[in-house]
């Protein structure tokens, strides 16, 4: 417990290393006198880098605290008017620089002698903690669904299995506006690929969380939906047509209507998903002398289709002017088809042909999600202070059938083995938590941050086995699985925050305790059997930033965390899952959590160049690795001793012409693993290199294009090896209709090279290989208008951030 406290110590006593700093406030106003609520107001270096930035209250009025003596601008813009730019100084002794009124011009009148900047959001921009990518400004956004920009922001893979890594870092914690969506691998990829890319705003890219996150997951993704801050009715609808192989279209609508005290906000949105999957294996299998036995080539084709709805609904009501509550109901319905083909030909050790199965299997699945939640705000001290409280209720339910056929026939005769089967998947996911947050801002730039939050988890989940005998189904208990599973975890965290002219510290420490219950139903054939776990840890994170120039055009920040990595819900059912007659899943009741350490130094140059290295540890890692029983390899999580990280990451963002801009990311990444697997050392090294360059063009003000290449080197995935890959992607569009509307046309993979080439390892006496095709290679075309009056914005922005870290979760 020594360097708990002496950390502690650390939190409190960084408010004696920087000098005195100040505050600036002043009032926002148009020609009229009249307050303007809810203006942008933004502190700038000289050199553009963003220091702070705030929205006016409804007597106009703004204030930005811990402010350093130096030289700013202040931009002001607001929506119907024209953006204001001013040099301000703090080069005095007052400790408070009151600014005069500021008035601005609406955008019809002509100002003389006035030079007018136009402000767009960079791409990348960096803050202490993590990487915002501003998704209005990737190519082709409003033609793309989330997963697809997840893929295509800097340092994401999102591969065709559902499975999300950010700079090399697997378990991502992926939110929606703050809240744990609670699913992974396919179900969370389906979910993604449902939300159209132009209802985002934003992804937050969090490679070390600070202490107000969950400790869970290696990294945290936090993808922010556009919510209008525009006074009146305004909207957005959206429509696009994606042709591959497959058809898919989405269409939503986004409607703000803000009436003074109560703004309501909601969208709605149906989209057509459609995807094929081939997968051709061979499987090598020998003999403990290292003779071959036999020899399987297994290829698979699956189709999959499926529906989405979604919709979102809710207000913020001001009841008074420092207090707000808010609500909001949203809803998703996803029905799903699937038809699957298999071929599998068997042959001796000398590839005479033994026996060819032929197989078929469809699948029918309702996924429902629902969720209610109630957000309280409340500031204090010229909205300095803060209070923020959310409570979540999440429900989650599946209702699905899936059915087999399956023939065996030696080469030349009629098959002498027909198999007829099926299952029932009932699924249920109920989640309750609460959150609590408070922000204090203190003198000397510093502010302390201060939350609890207490969260449960009640998972059930019932697979019903029937076997086919004349057309009738009969129970078959011994493939049947009933499992139980609750998880409850409560958490409080302490962080302080203060910035000095040149230097700046954040430092937190989360305390969490799990407790864990499992259990399986016991049938006529299958005994019941349970599990607990109780356990609670520490996780200090602390970060650095440091300005070598009084203009802020370089920044160096160092950070170090700790965090926990949890198993997925389902990854705890032991039961075995069939996936065909050499293929299963099963889990492991016995897994532990993953702890994993990491340090992170990080140079930005403007926003033209950043510079990332680190190194990490992490103790008992999971992975997915398979074991052989016969010719069937099953595949099952196990907890490995540990892995050992180290990357470097290259960022270039650069203005080649006026009418040209190149955005350039590389990665270099080494991992060593080590462990035991299949009763056998495992230990196994890997270097890989990620590459991803993208152009855009523009002119004539309504054109732009954009040209980019995406290059991924060998890596590890799981228990696999992947080869390199690459894939090219290209778009136009054009602004029309007073630039409220945008018609897009894009290609991805315009070569159709994205596919996956893997190796398994880790498994005695067996070589094998896989082949991933899918519907990467696709054309797609895009609308999408805004309407209303857009002449003044909202009063507030909730985080909605309470639910995240369970919803990320669930199978």
């Amino acid at each position: 417990m020594k360097w708990q406290a002496l950390f502690v110590v650390l939190v409190f006593n960084c408010t004696n290393i920087f000098s005195q700093v100040k505050s600036i406030e002043g009032v926002i106003m148009n020609t009229e006198r009249k307050f303007l609520p809810g203006a942008t107001v933004r502190l700038l270096t000289q050199d553009s880098i963003p220091v702070s930035a705030t929205t006016t209250n409804t007597k106009g009025k703004f204030r930005f605290t811990n402010i350093s003596t130096s030289a700013y601008v202040l931009s002001v813009s607001y929506v119907g008017y024209k953006t204001l730019y001013t040099t301000i100084s703090t080069a005095n002794d007052a400790h408070s620089v009151i600014l005069p009124a500021i008035f601005l011009l609406p955008e019809k009148e002509k100002q003389l002698d006035e030079i007018v900047v136009t402000a767009k959001r960079p791409l990348i921009q960096q803050d202490i903690d993590k990487t915002v990518v501003n998704v209005e400004a990737i190519p082709g956004s409003s033609g793309s669904n989330a997963y697809e920009l997840l893929g295509k922001s800097p340092g994401v893979i999102a591969d065709e299995n559902g499975n999300i890594a950010l700079n090399g870092k697997a378990n991502i914690l992926v939110l929606i506006d703050g809240r744990q969506v609670y699913m992974s691998g396919q179900d969370l990829a389906t979910y993604l690929k449902s939300l159209p890319g132009v209802m985002l705003d934003k992804i937050e890219l969090v490679d070390n969380p600070a202490a107000r996150y969950d400790a869970a997951g290696g990294a945290v993704i936090n993808i922010r939906l556009k919510k209008s801050r525009q006074a009146g009715l305004t909207g957005n609808v959206n429509a696009g047509v994606t042709q591959g192989r497959t058809f898919r279209t989405n269409e939503s609508l986004n409607l703000n209507y803000n009436a003074g005290k109560v703004n309501w906000f909601g969208n709605a949105g149906y989209s057509r998903g459609a995807n094929y999957v081939i997968t051709d294996e061979r499987r090598e299998y020998f003999n403990a002398g290292g003779a071959m036995i036999s020899v399987l080539d297994l290829y698979n084709k699956n189709y999959i289709y499926n529906h989405s709805f979604s919709s979102r609904l809710g207000f913020d009501y001001s009841i008074f002017p420092k207090t707000t509550i808010g609500m909001q109901l949203r809803s998703q319905l996803i029905p799903r088809k699937e038809n699957y083909r298999l071929v599998t030909d068997n042959y001796d050790n000398t590839f005479n042909l033994d026996s060819v199965q032929t197989g078929s299997s469809g699948s029918k699945t309702d996924w429902k999600n629902y969720g209610i939640n109630f957000n309280f705000q409340q500031k204090f001290k010229e909205n300095i202070n803060e209070l923020l409280i959310d409570l979540n209720y999440i429900r989650y339910s599946s209702d699905g059938e899936r059915w087999f056929h399956n023939d065996v026939a030696i080469p030349g005769a009629l098959p002498h083995n027909t198999e007829k089967f099926e299952y029932r998947l009932l699924s249920g996911i109920k989640i309750y938590n609460f959150k609590a947050d408070y922000t204090h801002e203190l003198k000397s730039r510093l502010s302390i941050e201060a939350g609890v939050k207490l969260s449960l988890a009640k998972n059930n989940n019932d697979s019903r086995h029937y076997n086919m005998v004349n057309n009738v189904s009969h129970p078959d208990y011994g493939q049947s699985n009933h499992f139980l599973y609750d998880e409850n975890i409560n958490a409080g965290y302490i962080s302080a925050r203060r910035s000095g002219k040149r230097w700046g510290v954040q430092a937190g420490l989360r305390v969490e305790n799990t407790v864990i219950t499992g259990n399986q139903l016991g049938n006529p054939v299958v005994p019941g059997s349970r599990f607990t776990q109780n356990f609670t840890d520490f996780f200090p994170s602390i970060f650095f930033n440091y300005k070598p120039d009084s203009s802020g055009k370089n920044n160096l920040n160092i950070s170090y965390t700790n965090r926990i990595i949890r198993p997925g819900y389902q990854l705890f059912n032991p039961f075995m899952i069939f996936r065909d007659h050499y293929s299963s899943n099963a889990g492991n009741p016995a897994l532990k959590p993953v702890y994993r350490q990491s340090v992170e130094l990080v140079w930005q140059h403007r926003q033209f160049l950043s510079l990332r290295t680190g190194i990490a540890e992490s103790r008992g890692l999971m992975l997915q690795v398979m074991e052989r029983t016969d010719s069937i390899l099953i595949t099952r999580p196990v907890n490995l001793s540990n892995e050992k990280t180290a990357w470097a990451t290259i960022i270039l963002n650069y203005k080649l012409r006026r009418w040209w801009t190149t955005y350039y990311w590389v990665q270099f990444m080494f991992v060593k693993r080590e462990g035991i697997v299949n009763n056998e050392r495992f230990s196994v090294e890997n270097f890989s290199q990620q590459y991803y360059l993208n152009n855009i063009f523009s002119w004539n003000k309504d054109w732009t294009a954009d040209f980019g290449l995406n290059i991924n080197g060998r890596e590890l995935i799981g228990s696999m090896v992947r080869k390199p890959r690459f894939h090219i992607n290209a778009s136009i569009q054009k602004k029309m209709l007073k630039n409220k509307g945008t018609v897009l046309l894009g290609a991805e993979d315009i070569f159709h090279t994205w596919k996956s080439n893997y190796g398994i390892i880790g498994v005695p006496q067996v070589n094998a290989t896989q082949l991933f095709e899918f519907d990467s290679q696709r054309v797609r075309l895009t609308f999408s208008y805004r309407f209303g009056d857009e002449k003044f914005l909202r009063k507030r922005r909730h985080n909605d951030n309470a639910a995240d870290p369970e919803t990320g979760r669930v199978q």
